[in-house]
This record gives C-alpha cells, sequence and structure tokens, in this order.
C-alpha cells in the first residue's frame, strides 16, 4: 500500500472518529460505533433521534452510499463490512448484516413496502426485518427486501433476487411429505430457493432448528376447525399483506386449501397444490375433506403429485393430462443408503440385534401405517424363528396401544421402537427385511429408502405400482397374517439397486432441479 493511500485512509478514520463523536451526542445511547470506521465523506447518514444504530470495527462505507434508519428502528453492522459506491439502506423495521460481508456497487436493502390498504393518499408502510449472513457478498445491483434472510457464507447475483417459497405443510414432524421436503431443501440452491414453511401444529416441530439453520422460517396459523372458515381466510389474508416478499405458495396441505388458495391469488401469489395420498380417510371426517378437496383442481396453478394414483385421486384423470399437472417423485438421496457392512455390524451390536433375523418398519403410528397388522404377522413369524426381532422407526399417537399389544401378543420383548431418527440409512442397514403393510400411501417414500438400502421389501397391494422400482419389492393383499408371515421369512438376499432408482427419477438431485425451475418459472410469472 502507497504512503499516499495510508495517509488517506487515517485521514478518513479520524474524520469519521469525529463524526461519529458528533453523532452520538445528538443520538445518544441509541447510536453505537467502534472506533476504527471509514466512512467517505460524501455518505449521508440519516439516523433519527430514537433509531438504533451499531457499527462495527473496520466497516467500509465508499462514496455515493445513503444509511437511512427511521425512529424506532434498528440497524446493526457487523466487523469489516464493506459497501462500495452508490449502495443504500433504507430501514424503517431492523436491519443485520454480519461480519465480514460486502456489498457491491448500487446495491440497496429495504425492510418495507408500502401498505396500500392504507389508500393512495395515506403513506403507511408494511416492515419485516431483513437478516444478512457472515462474510456474504452481494453483487452489484442486488435488491433486497422486506422479510429477506440469507445464510452465512453466500453470494448474491448481480441483480439477483432470491425467490421465497412459502410451503404450508401443517407440521413439522417426521412424515413422508415432511422427510421429502426437507430433503429437497438440503439438496435445492439456498442462493437462489429458500424456503419457509406454515404449521398449525405448533407442539409437531421436528425439522423446525433445521430449517432456521438453513435460513428458513417458520409462521404457525389457526388450524381449520370446521366452522371458522371465515378466521382462516382473514387470517391468510393478513398474512399475505404483511408478507409480499412470496410469490409462490406451495400447500402440502389438502383437506381446507380451498379456503386459502383464492386468498393467495388475489394477492397475485402463483399456487401449487401437492398431493401425497390417495386417500382422506373414513366416516363423516372423510366425507367432509373429500368435498372441500373438490375445488382445488381449478384452483390451483399447478397441480402435482408425488405418484400418477395419488393426482388422479385428488384431481381427477382428465386434470393428469393436462399442461398444469406435475409428477414429482418423492427423491432421496440415495449416497446416504449405501450402508457399509462395518456400519451394518455396528448398529446390530448397539442395538443388541446379534444373531437376530430383523424385520423393520418406519412409519408413524398412525391408523393408515397399519401396526395393528403388522404386530399380527410379527406374533405368527415369532412363532416360526425365535431369532425374530420387530424394529419400528417412528412416534405417533398410536404408539403407546401398539405397544400394550405387543404386551398382549407376548412379544413385547421382542419389539423395539426407536422413536424418531435422524439416522434412517443406518437403522435400515441393520434391518434384513421391510414390511410395510400400509392402508393407502401417496408414494410411500420409505419403501424407495428401503430399496435404496437394498432390503428386501414385502408391502400391501394398496400402494401404488409406481414404488415397485426393482424386484426387491414384493406386493401382498392385506388380511392373511399367515401369508405375510411366509413371505417375512424367505431371507431374500439384500440388493444394490441404486441405479434403478436413480434412472427412474428418484434422485433428490434431478427433484431439486426440477422444482428450481418451476419455482423461477413461476416467480417470473408472478412478477408479470
Amino acid at each position: 500500500m502507497s504512503i499516499r493511500r495510508m495517509f488517506n485512509n487515517a485521514v478518513s478514520i479520524v474524520f469519521t472518529f469525529i463524526k461519529f463523536s458528533v453523532m452520538k451526542l445528538f443520538l445518544g445511547s441509541g447510536f453505537h460505533f467502534k472506533p476504527i470506521c471509514r466512512f467517505s465523506p460524501n455518505v449521508v447518514t440519516e439516523f433519527e433521534h430514537g433509531s438504533h444504530v451499531s457499527i462495527g470495527n473496520r466497516t467500509r462505507i465508499h462514496s455515493g452510499c445513503k444509511l437511512k434508519v427511521r425512529k424506532g428502528a434498528t440497524l446493526n453492522l457487523a466487523d469489516d463490512v464493506v459497501f462500495t459506491y452508490n449502495c443504500m439502506i433504507n430501514c424503517r423495521d431492523s436491519v443485520t448484516i454480519g461480519e465480514g460481508t460486502s456489498m457491491g456497487p448500487n446495491a440497496c436493502i429495504y425492510d418495507h413496502d408500502h401498505d396500500f390498504r392504507a389508500g393512495l393518499d395515506e403513506l403507511r408502510f408494511k416492515t419485516a426485518p431483513v437478516v444478512i449472513g457472515k462474510n456474504c457478498w452481494i453483487a452489484a445491483g442486488t435488491v433486497i427486501l422486506m422479510g429477506t434472510t440469507i445464510g452465512d457464507n453466500c453470494m448474491i447475483g448481480a441483480g439477483a433476487r432470491m425467490i421465497r417459497v412459502l410451503h404450508m405443510i401443517a407440521s413439522l414432524d417426521v412424515g413422508g411429505s415432511q422427510t421429502m421436503m426437507m430433503n429437497i431443501y438440503r439438496n435445492i440452491d439456498r442462493e437462489k430457493i429458500q424456503f419457509d414453511f406454515v404449521i398449525d401444529r405448533p407442539e409437531e416441530t421436528y425439522f423446525a432448528d433445521e430449517i432456521k439453520a438453513l435460513g428458513g422460517r417458520v409462521y404457525t396459523m389457526t388450524p381449520f376447525h370446521g366452522t371458522n372458515a371465515g378466521e382462516i381466510k382473514r387470517d391468510w389474508n393478513n398474512f399475505f399483506y404483511t408478507h409480499p416478499e412470496y410469490r409462490i405458495l406451495h400447500s402440502h396441505v389438502r383437506s381446507y386449501a380451498s379456503l386459502y388458495l383464492p386468498v393467495a391469488r388475489e394477492h397475485g401469489i402463483k399456487t401449487i397444490i401437492h398431493s401425497h395420498s390417495t386417500s382422506t380417510g373414513g366416516g363423516v371426517k372423510g366425507a367432509v375433506k373429500t368435498v372441500m378437496q373438490l375445488p382445488l383442481r381449478h384452483q390451483a396453478d399447478v397441480l402435482m403429485a408425488c405418484s400418477l394414483d395419488a393426482g388422479e385421486w385428488l384431481f381427477g384423470k382428465r386434470a393428469c393430462q393436462s399442461e398444469r399437472f406435475v409428477l414429482l417423485p418423492n427423491g432421496i438421496d440415495v449416497r446416504r443408503f449405501a450402508v457399509s457392512p462395518e456400519t451394518r455390524i455396528q448398529y446390530r451390536r448397539e442395538l443388541g440385534l446379534e444373531g437376530k433375523y430383523v424385520i423393520g418398519n418406519v412409519g408413524r403410528f398412525y391408523d393408515v401405517k397399519n401396526h395393528t397388522f403388522l404386530l399380527d404377522v410379527f406374533q405368527k413369524v415369532y412363532e416360526r424363528d425365535k431369532s425374530a426381532v420387530l424394529l419400528l422407526v417412528g412416534v405417533g399417537p398410536l404408539q403407546q396401544e401398539m405397544a400394550q399389544k405387543a404386551v398382549r401378543l407376548g412379544v413385547a420383548d421382542q419389539v423395539i421402537m426407536t422413536g424418531n431418527r435422524d439416522d434412517v440409512p443406518q437403522l435400515l442397514g441393520a434391518m434384513d427385511v421391510f414390511a410395510f403393510p400400509s392402508l393407502w400411501e401417496g408414494l410411500g417414500i420409505a419403501v424407495v429408502e428401503a430399496q435404496a438400502a437394498g432390503l428386501p421389501c414385502v408391502i400391501s397391494d394398496t400402494i401404488t405400482k409406481e414404488v415397485g422400482l426393482s424386484d426387491l419389492v414384493r406386493y401382498l393383499p392385506l388380511g392373511d397374517a399367515e401369508a405375510w408371515a411366509d413371505a417375512l421369512l424367505e431371507r431374500r438376499a439384500r440388493e444394490d439397486v441404486t441405479d434403478a432408482i436413480v434412472k427412474a427419477g428418484y434422485d433428490i438431485r434431478v427433484t431439486a432441479q426440477r422444482l428450481t425451475a418451476l419455482y423461477t418459472r413461476l416467480d417470473r410469472e408472478a412478477q408479470g
């Protein structure tokens, strides 16, 4: 560095220190700064009295930049933040920028937008915080809008705008649709696409911490009780008014989506309805759901399904032949399921399964998963093979009832219930055969995962044939426990069918690429 440049930098640091010291006298406790900062003399700083501003060490703001912080708003710049020429921050709520982050020329940040509900004559704003992580590069011309969160170590391309997709998924517990969306979320390019989630079961939040760590948000909405349709519509209407950053709503909930999809469309939001099942269940509740789901095929911009059976069940055959229909297989990361022999031995030892014949199942304890029949089958298996063990992975409201049934059947000591686990590939590696007697499934992603682990599978013939990606899968009708016991005791060999799974389109990387293309198109259409 030349002597002249060093001198200019020193002068700039002294000038900034004097300027900030004077500002401190007027702004008081709301203004904090570190001593080594460099602000160009022509940087505009409009920090209103009552605002809260914190500026870290070695912050450099170049000429032409403008920082506006309104009364009651907060601006936090960590150490080593750099703004190049003509950048702007206009803050009415909160803007936080992490250590080592740089902004290219003409980049802008707004944490607010006009609230047009107030009319054109009244100046009113909607606000939401902007958070940018550490060591990010925000390239020239980027505009960051209210409600944006950018994780650490991200690079946002010139002129770029991150697409935030809102997923209505009801619960964040471990289930088929949740597992599939988290697989996609982990593998999608989160510098381009971010996921946020709406749930109506705040007690079911298994994935919530991971979502937040990946840069996503979780919102809680009022659940539908059957008589509060007006409240649902008002809540969603208010949500979209206060969150204009969303242009895409991807709903995995079917039962009452017909109430909020029209609200989303009124706000110019593109909508996706995603079918993950082939039944609403029985009784009055199931009948009401069926009626409420009828409008969905006409309301949504995109009709999506995990299998053709699931699509035709919810949308009808004609709709599934239209351009609006998208078949999106439940992709998995096939590489995670290639468990080594050493890991298999380790897990069997840790679970006390050495020398045992392990029948496994992965699924929540709900009626649809048919654990009660599986226990009947296992009793028959154990009568014929005393080395048999039943390994059940998952949680749910029927878990205690199933544990009590195992006691009544005399097999409680041979049934292991692991609860929710994040090491499912390794648990599958410890099994010898996979049993899946569900009453119905949209697809049955657990069966795809079991095949990826090389496990022979015995599954109910109520499940779509689309999930039979290899010769490892054998279909049986429900009801005959002896026939299921026979099939499970065949002791078929494991087999590597990874290539067949990838060829069939179940590689999560392909799924993520297809969704990225779809979201990008819908976002472009929403902008007009």
